[in-house]
């Protein structure tokens, strides 16, 4: 009887090693690649724009939620680099999207993007008047983090 419960704890073992194996080789989810170049992108926005480079098809394809993120954190990435324009044109792209697929909470992430753009021109005026008209739109969503 002592001899069984050795082997039984063995397979017990040998079959959750098995079960749990492929999660260890498991590739991390696109959120999770963004979530991490998003911080890479605070400190090291020309390292964070050529990690982003490699991975422009996945998000293309992505869900809404992923494919803004990328243009956020692509957006920041130029404003911390000082290249307003492309900053801009970038978060343009991103208001569109939150307008054609009628979803506020990526419209809030563009029109925050575009304060700190318009605050950097030093364009404080529509920097605040957007500020504000984003604030009555992020009460609004669900998202409160965002809020």
């Amino acid at each position: 009887m002592t001899s069984t419960l050795p082997r039984r704890r063995s397979r017990v073992l040998i079959a959750a090693l098995c079960l749990l194996a492929p999660l260890a080789f498991a590739q991390p989810t696109l959120t999770d690649r963004l979530s991490e170049i998003r911080e890479i992108g605070r400190y090291v926005p020309d390292k964070a724009l050529k990690m982003l480079a490699p991975l422009e098809a996945e998000a293309a394809k992505a869900p809404l939620t992923d494919r803004s993120e990328y243009l956020v954190i692509q957006s920041i990435s130029y404003l911390y680099l000082g290249d307003t324009k492309q900053a801009m044109s970038l978060t343009d792209r991103l208001i569109a999207l939150g307008k054609e697929n009628k979803d506020n909470t990526t419209l809030v992430k563009g029109q925050l993007v575009k304060v700190y753009i318009l605050f950097a021109m030093n364009e404080l005026k529509a920097s605040h008047q957007l500020a504000w008209d984003t604030e009555k739109l992020a009460n609004t969503i669900s998202d409160n983090y965002l809020r």
